[in-house]
């Protein structure tokens, strides 16, 4: 069984001096061709660039046993948006009860951010499907093409195994 990754860092600072926290959210896909996709807006006033997110930025989400690392990430106006892949939503089709971005520093301390959780259809209803597009675009690809590796590779195993069994007898 998965343990969550908020449990293990339940030791976290969260930072409250940000200037408007709330105004972070992940934006969560459930259902669909989409599940798993996470977009992420978060402010971030003292970076500048993309791959500084990418590299430092990581969200902390129930039943996943490790902190997710972006897919893409875009600067739009004041903040960033960042995309995030997780099976577990994927597989299970549920809403996570909460998330946590952590951001380790230059400084090597890491600073956590609690965020806002909603549904996709809830924020594709109230604010249009802008507000749930996922930048750079659609990682899900990720996720079938392991799949499928892994289908390839029990196939060939079996008929390792048949043709063994085949030899000795």
């Amino acid at each position: 069984m998965a343990i969550s990754t908020l449990e293990k860092n339940s030791n976290l600072q969260h930072e409250h001096s940000r200037p408007h926290p709330e105004n972070d959210r992940v934006v969560v896909h459930i259902a669909g061709s989409e599940a798993g996709l996470m977009r992420l807006d978060i402010e971030l006033t003292d970076v500048q660039s993309a791959e500084d997110v990418s590299r430092f930025l990581r969200l902390n989400i129930p039943g996943e046993e490790s902190p997710l690392k972006p897919t893409g990430v875009m600067r739009e106006h004041d903040h960033f948006v960042v995309s995030f892949f997780s099976s577990d939503i994927a597989n299970a089709g549920h809403l996570p009860a909460r998330a946590v971005a952590t951001w380790k520093a230059p400084d090597q301390a890491i600073r956590s951010f609690p965020v806002a959780v909603e549904s996709a259809d809830k924020v594709s209803h109230a604010e249009g499907n802008d507000a749930v597009e996922i930048p750079g675009g659609d990682p899900v690809v990720v996720y079938p093409a392991t799949v499928g590796l892994m289908a390839i590779l029990a196939l060939a195993i079996g008929v390792i195994a048949a043709f063994a069994a085949l030899l000795i007898n």
